[in-house]
């Protein structure tokens, strides 16, 4: 039979999207108790009061909260920020052959030099982000038709994280967070080991940059990105 604590931590643990109401002291300990608390008498095997689920949340779950918000916070303060302009972004209908003529056009990208041409493929659309030189050549390729969404004057905002990050559940989150409370919209964006780029509009992009580099800034200067990730 597990004990009430370890249940309730167990229980608690799975509510991710409690994660920021616990930071900010945000969270009803009697409410939440109440939520919980058939599924905790469930998983005991016998009746908890609401008052033992709530003692045991205050006891093990800010500890739990803490740990997972140093990792959390180590990984953002040591995350770095670069601007790329001179983009396009292209939405296109998957039309038979086109992602083979785009992968025949991504060969005369000079990467060397600073070109740049990404290539995101769905089943039902394909997105082309690259830079602007190359955007008449890609309409080219396809119908005005076939075109769901053309965006120029873009800049990409590229964040890099130590290897590691995709284990650390909110940290994505915590960039679009910045973002969203900036008013800055996001075009479209990809990720992959340890890099996340977003596609905005230029007028957007000091906006951005600033939001993201204050939010980071926090967390070095409170030395809450101390710990090891």
């Amino acid at each position: 039979m597990e004990s009430v604590s370890g249940v309730v931590e167990k229980v608690v643990g799975e509510l991710e999207f409690l994660r920021l109401p616990f930071k900010y002291d945000l969270v009803n300990l009697s409410a939440l108790a109440r939520f919980i608390h058939s599924d905790v008498e469930k998983q005991v095997g016998k009746p908890v009061s609401i008052d033992a689920i709530a003692m045991a949340i205050r006891r093990s779950y800010r500890s739990f909260s803490k740990k997972r918000e140093d990792s959390f916070a180590a990984f953002a303060a040591r995350s770095k920020l670069i601007l790329r302009a001179g983009f396009f972004v292209v939405h296109l209908r998957p039309v038979p052959k086109l992602y083979e003529l785009l992968l025949d056009l991504e060969k005369s990208v000079n990467w060397a030099v600073g070109e740049k041409m990404y290539l995101m493929l769905r089943s039902d659309e394909i997105t082309v982000a690259g830079s602007h030189k190359f955007l008449g050549e890609v309409l080219k390729l396809v119908e005005k038709g076939d075109v769901l969404e053309k965006r120029e004057d873009v800049t990409t905002l590229t964040i890099f994280f130590d290897s590691g990050a995709l284990e650390v559940p909110g940290l994505f989150n915590f960039f679009t967070e910045q973002l969203a409370a900036s008013g800055v919209p996001i075009l479209g964006g990809f990720s992959t080991y340890h890099i996340l780029s977003f596609f905005l509009q230029d007028d957007d992009t000091v906006r951005a940059y600033n939001a993201l580099n204050k939010a980071i800034r926090r967390i070095q200067q409170r030395g809450l990105g101390g710990g090891s990730a």
